[in-house]
C-alpha cells in the first residue's frame, strides 16, 4: 500500500499531464493507484458528464453559426472558432476511445 509506481518512457514524461486528468476525473482510468469499483464508476459517470456537456456545447456553437449568417466577415469569425473548438472535441473523442 506504501509503494509509489514507478513509471518509465513516454508515460513518465506525460505524468505531469496524467495527474492533471486524474485531478479532474478524465478519461484516465488505468494510471488510479485504487480503483475499486464504486471509484470507477463515478470517475466514467463524470466524465460521460463532461464529454456531454462538451458535446452540448460545441452542438450549439455550430447551431449559432448556423443561424447567425449575416455578413461575410461574421461567418468567418464563428467558422474559425467553430473549427478551433472542433479541434479539441476530436482530441477529447480520440483519448477516450483509446484509453482502457
Amino acid at each position: 500500500m506504501g509503494q509509489k509506481n514507478q513509471y518509465r518512457g513516454l508515460v513518465a514524461d506525460l505524468m505531469p499531464n496524467i495527474r492533471a486528468m486524474q485531478i479532474t476525473g478524465l478519461y484516465c482510468m488505468e494510471y488510479h493507484a485504487e480503483n475499486s469499483a464504486m471509484q470507477r464508476l463515478m470517475r466514467k459517470a463524470y466524465s460521460l458528464f463532461h464529454v456531454t456537456m462538451m458535446t452540448l456545447g460545441y452542438a450549439t456553437l455550430v447551431a449559432f453559426l448556423l443561424t447567425e449568417s449575416y455578413n461575410v466577415e461574421d461567418w468567418a469569425a464563428h467558422t474559425v472558432t467553430t473549427l478551433f473548438f472542433l479541434h479539441s472535441l476530436c482530441r477529447t473523442f480520440w483519448f477516450m476511445s483509446n484509453t482502457k
